[in-house]
């Protein structure tokens, strides 16, 4: 897996900033468009589904609970979370993968994981929106919040997360569409910062996920099997 083209992995981040609060409301100002483009993909045959477009996507445990989502999911070792498999779709919208669409890759002997791994190193040129620095410039904590949607699933890319922070580092999904890395060497002020950013996103988030911060070993599938 590619890691990014150059070592600019994140942009200056100054701590708790109300825009980035304000941005976990959603932004409805496209939202007839991407009503729009999610009709027309409910169409979509497998064939017609964009294996290059294909990224894990990480969610609540919930929609694991009663066996009905129409897709792969598989639970993670943290009990709030699971993890499912869309495609991504013009209009900032996605579509989940079904069990219909998979049984087509498998059956033309496409490894649609692997694959889906790939695209999201691929889509991943920075891991991070915005990062906490310290005086010398050197980060010791990341935000991913990026416009398409997908940022936490970016933790996923643990490789390229211990590049950055060699020593070790904590993880925090308390949004579904933000997720933060807080190195181990970070001071208990720095710790702080960014800890009170987490707990803020999963007050004011729409969709809050997990307040609390966490190994990033526990961001693996309880099994291979996706239900």
């Amino acid at each position: 897996m590619a890691r990014p083209n150059d070592g600019n992995f994140c942009n200056r981040f100054g701590g708790c900033s109300p825009e980035l609060l304000d941005r976990l409301g959603g932004d409805l100002t496209n939202q007839h468009e991407q009503l729009d483009e999610l009709r027309r993909s409910l169409d979509l045959l497998p064939e017609e589904i964009a294996l290059d477009q294909v990224v894990p996507i990480l969610v609540p445990v919930l929609l694991a609970d009663n066996g009905e989502w129409p897709g792969p999911i598989a639970l993670m070792r943290t009990p709030e979370l699971a993890v499912t498999w869309a495609c991504l779709l013009p209009a900032q919208t996605m579509l989940y993968v079904n069990f219909k669409t998979v049984q087509f890759w498998e059956n033309n002997g496409l490894d649609w994981r692997r694959q889906s791994m790939e695209n999201l190193a691929r889509m991943s040129e920075q891991i991070s929106s915005h990062s906490f620095q310290r005086e010398g410039g050197a980060p010791y904590g990341l935000v991913m919040m990026q416009d398409d949607g997908i940022g936490p699933s970016r933790l996923l890319l643990n490789e390229w997360l211990e590049e950055v922070f060699p020593e070790g580092y904590w993880v925090a999904i308390p949004e579904r569409s933000v997720g933060f890395v807080l190195s181990r060497t970070a001071l208990p002020e720095e710790r702080e910062k960014v800890e009170r950013l987490v707990v803020e996103c999963f007050e004011k988030g729409s969709q809050p996920l997990k307040r609390e911060m966490f190994v990033p070993d526990l961001l693996t599938a309880m099994s291979s099997e996706c239900h």
